[in-house]
C-alpha cells in the first residue's frame, strides 16, 4: 500500500498481518522513523524499487506462497544495499539458520516488544544520510580539533562540552578524568584552542614516560628532573602545558611540580609578572572523579591541577554516540581507501552490545582493521567481520541478533530457547508452544545446552 510518504520512507514492513504491521509502523513513526507497509511480495518489491531512501526491511517469513526467503532475494536484487530482517511467529530453527546463511540480518520471533527494536532501528538509521540506500555516510571527514568538532549525540557529552566551553577562557587549571580512549587528549587540545592562548604553544607531556626518563631516586638525578621541568615550563610560557596521565608521576616529581606551579602561577605574589607569562596547566588521569579523594587524600599536587574537573563518561554508558562515531570513521576510511564501506544491521548491533573497554579509540581501531580486511570483499561490515577484532570477554552472553551469518545449529537452538523464555516471561509451557515443541523436549534441549538457560 504505497503512500504519499513512501519515497521518503526509511523502513519497509512487509507483513500479511495488517494489524501487526500498522502497530509496528505507528511505533516507528512515533520515533520519527518514516515507514511504509507492504501486504504482498509484489507490493514490497515495487516499493523497494521505487523508494530510494529505504535501507531496512522487516519481512514476514511466511509472506505469500513463496515465503520470506524468496522475497528477500528479490529485494536484494532490486535494492542491493537493503538490509533485510525476517520476522516469524514460528520458532523454526532450521529456517533461522537458512535465513542467516542466505543473507538475512536477523531472524526475529513474534511477538516482540516494539520499543527496544525501534530504538535499535534509530541507531542503525543514523549511519545513513537521506538519499543513500547503500549506507555510504555523508559526514564530512577531516581532522577533529575544536570543541565544535566532537562527534556525539548524548546529553552526557553535551554537558561535558558545555563545561569545557565555560572553563576554556578562564585562567584555571583543568583536570580531565576518564577511562583510556574516551578522548581526554582531544578535549585538552580543544580547550587550548578555545582559550585566549590558542595562538601560543601547546605541549603534551606523557607523565609515565617522563618519570621513566627522569628518575628521582638520588639527589643528582632529582636535580636533573627539576631542571627538565623548568625547561618545559619555560618552553610553554604563555601557552598550555598538558600533563597526560599525571597519576604516573612519583610523589617526588609531584612535589617539584607543586613548587614550580607556586613560583610561576603568582600564588605567592599576585602581581608577579610571571603569572601572565606562565603556562596554563591541563592534566588528565584515568581515575574517576569519585576516586580522586580516596586515592590522593590531602594531596597538594592534585588540588593545584583540579581547580576544574571534567569527567568524560565511557562510551558504553552513552550508546547513542556510537552510530554517529561509526558514520564518521567509515567516512574517513572511505576517503582513505577510495571505497564505500557499509555497516550492516548485525554489525551495529554487535557494537552496541560490546562493552568497548577501549572506548572511542578502540572503536576506531576495530573499524580500521575491519575495513582493511574488506578491501577485496563486498565492503559491508557485518557482525562476523567485526568480531575478529573484539575482546570476546566484552560481548554479553544475551544475544539480540545472531552471532555469525553461518552459525551452527546448536547455537541458534540455544538462542531461540533464550528468546522464547524471555517472550513467555519465564513460562516454559508458553515458551515450548512458541517453539512448537512440547515441554519434555524443551527441558531435554535445555539440559543438553552447554549453559543452563534459566528463566527469571
Amino acid at each position: 500500500m504505497k503512500t504519499e510518504s513512501s519515497e521518503q520512507s526509511r523502513v519497509l514492513i512487509a507483513d500479511s498481518d495488517f494489524n501487526f504491521a500498522m502497530s509496528f509502523q505507528k511505533a516507528l513513526i512515533a520515533a520519527c522513523v518514516p515507514a511504509v507497509i507492504a501486504r504482498t511480495s509484489e507490493e514490497a518489491t515495487g516499493l523497494a524499487r521505487s523508494s530510494p531512501n529505504l535501507c531496512l526491511a522487516f519481512v514476514d517469513a511466511q509472506l505469500a506462497s513463496q515465503g520470506g526467503l524468496a522475497l528477500m532475494q528479490r529485494l536484494h536484487h532490486v535494492a542491493p544495499g537493503l538490509s533485510v530482517i525476517l520476522v516469524s511467529a514460528s520458532g523454526d530453527l532450521t529456517a533461522a539458520v537458512e535465513a542467516t546463511k542466505q543473507g538475512a540480518e536477523d531472524y526475529i520471533l513474534k511477538p516482540f516488544e516494539f520499543a527496544p527494536l525501534v530504538k535499535k532501528v534509530g541507531h542503525f538509521l543514523e549511519l545513513f544520510q537521506q538519499g543513500s540506500k547503500d549506507g555510504v555516510p555523508a559526514f564530512p571527514p577531516g581532522s577533529l580539533r575544536g570543541l565544535d568538532d566532537f562527534i556525539y549525540r548524548s546529553q552526557a557529552m553535551q554537558a561535558v562540552l558545555d563545561e569545557a566551553r565555560a572553563a576554556a577562557p578562564m585562567e584555571v587549571s583543568v583536570l580531565l578524568v576518564g577511562e583510556c580512549g574516551v578522548g581526554k587528549d582531544m578535549l585538552a587540545r580543544a580547550i587550548h584552542m578555545a582559550s585566549p592562548r590558542t595562538n601560543r604553544t601547546f605541549m603534551k607531556i606523557d607523565c609515565p614516560s617522563f618519570a621513566h626518563d627522569n628518575p628521582s631516586a638520588d639527589s643528582n638525578v632529582s636535580a636533573a628532573a627539576e631542571a627538565a621541568l623548568q625547561r618545559i615550563f619555560e618552553a610553554t610560557a604563555g601557552g598550555t602545558l598538558f600533563l597526560s596521565e599525571v597519576g604516573g608521576l612519583p610523589e617526588s616529581i609531584q612535589d617539584m611540580l607543586v613548587e614550580i606551579l607556586d613560583q610561576t602561577s603568582g600564588r605567592r605574589e599576585e602581581n608577579d609578572i610571571r603569572a601572565r607569562s606562565s603556562p596554563r596547566v591541563l592534566a588528565s588521569t584515568t581515575c574517576s572523579a569519585a576516586e580522586l579523594p580516596q586515592k590522593y587524600p590531602r594531596n597538594m599536587f592534585f588540588s593545584r591541577l583540579a581547580e576544574v574537573i571534567l569527567e568524560i563518561p565511557p562510551l558504553r554508558s552513552r550508546p547513542e554516540d556510537i552510530s554517529p562515531l561509526v558514520r564518521y570513521f567509515l567516512s574517513r576510511l572511505g576517503q582513505r581507501y577510495n571505497h564505500q564501506f557499509v555497516m550492516r544491521w548485525s554489525g551495529l548491533d554487535l557494537l552496541l552490545r560490546y562493552s568497548l573497554p577501549g572506548n572511542v579509540r578502540e572503536l576506531e581501531c576495530i573499524l580500521e582493521r575491519a575495513a582493511a580486511n574488506q578491501l577485496q570483499a563486498p565492503r559491508s561490515l557485518a557482525d562476523g567481520d567485526l568480531r575478529l577484532f573484539l575482546d570476546q570477554s566484552g560481548i554479553p552472553q544475551e544475544k539480540v541478533m545472531p552471532d555469525e551469518l553461518t552459525m551452527d545449529l546448536s547455537h541458534v537452538e540455544q538462542l531461540a530457547i533464550q528468546r522464547a523464555l524471555w517472550f513467555a516471561k519465564g513460562n516454559r509451557t508458553k515458551a515450548a508452544a512458541l517453539l512448537r515443541i512440547d515441554r519434555t523436549t524443551l527441558y531435554s534441549k535445555m539440559r543438553r545446552s552447554s549453559k543452563a538457560i534459566l528463566a527469571d
